[in-house]
């Protein structure tokens, strides 16, 4: 973890000196890069037969690493704190819900095309699971290789329920009717990577563990909805929040141009960052074991995502609403793109000492 944030912090500070030079009015500029997987970039999707089948095992286990650094950073950051003995489980479960969940594009474009393609998507993965668990050759794909090393450390069931909530999320173009539908799809994604990274270090069944987990991926899931918005707003011209929320707040019919400043969408981002905060402080009281709660460090990344979005004042339109803009201007207005783990070195150094303490 120092290896990987000592560049981390380095960058932080160049790109900090070249933002104090520019003109305040040019914070606004850059666009808010999401932390969460809710959305993900489109250039890490692979191709299923762009691998080699003679690649080694550290090298599979590279490339799910790389995958989740690009998707990521945060939960990149938790793995690297992990034992070698469960390191390889936690990166290739992260790796198949990141291969399942697809690239940004793809979700938010919800055309005929882009839904087939994902259709198609789910089906091969729910192939190569059933590889990985069977007596069959796995996929020449370094995800399923991994599954199926790891295979004895990760139960089965809870994975294709992983799938499947990916397949509704792509179907319902990652929209849902109410808060509690919202809630549930959370549990189903963020919360069962938690558990199954529990059931990777035998922790799932220590008291209050599975509780905590449901907990603390609520949280996170509803975290990602909001850093989402921005890109949903460009995108569809709407917010990725339940319709019963849009409505309460007079949200679906809103300009686009003045939506997330509005009074309305500064309270409507705070009703579900509350939530948010309720459910990630209902994990911490729990008070599960160290080992447990170190499988649970998400929460200390998701926190801090909210303390950020809070301190923005529910504006999701700021830059610290996202935590680090893509681009950044310098004095004479050339454009630079930041490493999205030049903005981490803080929610890196956090995990550390709740790494340490063996505390959400």
């Amino acid at each position: 973890l120092i290896r990987e944030l000592t560049p981390s912090i380095a960058s932080f500070h160049r790109w900090h000196r070249m933002a104090m030079t520019r003109p305040p009015s040019s914070l606004r500029t850059g666009r808010i890069l999401p932390s969460f997987r809710l959305l993900s970039s489109a250039s890490a999707s692979s191709s299923p037969s762009s691998f080699s089948p003679l690649a080694t095992p550290a090298d599979d286990l590279r490339h799910c690493r790389e995958l989740i650094r690009s998707r990521d950073y945060s939960a990149y950051l938790v793995g690297l704190l992990r034992p070698p003995s469960v390191s390889p489980a936690y990166f290739a479960v992260r790796a198949l819900d990141a291969e399942a969940a697809g690239s940004e594009d793809s979700l938010l474009s919800g055309n005929a095309g882009s839904l087939l393609a994902v259709r198609m998507r789910l089906q091969w993965w729910s192939d190569a699971l059933d590889a990985a668990y069977g007596d069959s050759a796995v996929p020449a794909h370094p995800v399923a290789r991994v599954l199926r090393r790891e295979r004895a450390k990760i139960p089965r069931r809870p994975l294709e329920r992983l799938l499947d909530a990916r397949r509704d999320e792509a179907e319902t173009g990652g929209r849902c009717d109410s808060v509690e539908d919202l809630v549930r799809r959370t549990e189903d994604t963020e919360g069962a990577l938690l558990r199954l990274h529990l059931a990777a270090c035998d922790m799932e069944e220590r008291p209050g563990a599975a509780e905590a987990a449901r907990h603390v991926g609520i949280g996170a899931g509803l975290i990602a909805v909001l850093q989402a918005a921005p890109r949903w707003l460009a995108a569809k011209g709407e917010v990725p929040w339940p319709r019963d929320i849009a409505q309460h707040y007079g949200l679906a019919h809103a300009d686009p141009q003045t939506l997330l400043p509005s009074d309305n969408a500064r309270a409507a981002a705070q009703e579900l960052g509350t939530l948010a905060r309720w459910h990630l402080r209902k994990a911490e009281e729990l008070r599960v074991e160290k080992e447990a709660a170190r499988c649970l460090l998400g929460g200390v990344a998701a926190r801090h995502a909210l303390d950020l979005i809070e301190k923005a004042e529910w504006d999701l339109s700021h830059q610290n609403a996202g935590g680090v803009p893509q681009v950044i201007r310098g004095p004479q207005g050339e454009e630079e793109t930041m490493d999205q783990s030049a903005g981490h070195w803080k929610v890196g150094l956090k995990l550390g000492w709740h790494y340490f303490r063996g505390r959400l």
